[in-house]
């Protein structure tokens, strides 16, 4: 978005809305996480405790990573989402006159 700014460029507002809900939901859901584990690694107890809770979370990893592989991200389908009647204006680049000619 600074850069956008500072270019003169047309800034994609709802691009950046989801930014913002992604930063606001990413603290909370981190905290939530941490309380589960944490509350499940304590409810066992010991090494057991350790082991079952990492074995979850590893899952949970596990899982994650193949959804994400269902419509991975390549260079072919990068821009898919991107709607050509929409082009932003590119800033010009800056004239400078050397006063030396």
């Amino acid at each position: 978005m600074g850069s956008g700014i500072d270019a003169k460029v047309d800034i994609r507002w709802p691009v950046f809305g989801r930014m913002i809900v992604a930063w606001v939901l990413t603290f909370p859901s981190a905290l939530g996480v941490g309380t589960l584990t944490f509350s499940t690694q304590d409810a066992i107890g010991g090494n057991i405790g350790v082991g079952v809770t990492t074995g979850l979370l590893g899952l949970v990893c596990l899982i994650v990573f193949v959804l994400s592989r269902r419509n991975p991200i390549t260079p072919s389908n990068v821009n898919d989402d991107w709607d050509p009647t929409d082009e932003l204006p590119i800033a010009e680049p800056a004239v400078t006159t050397s006063s030396n000619e």
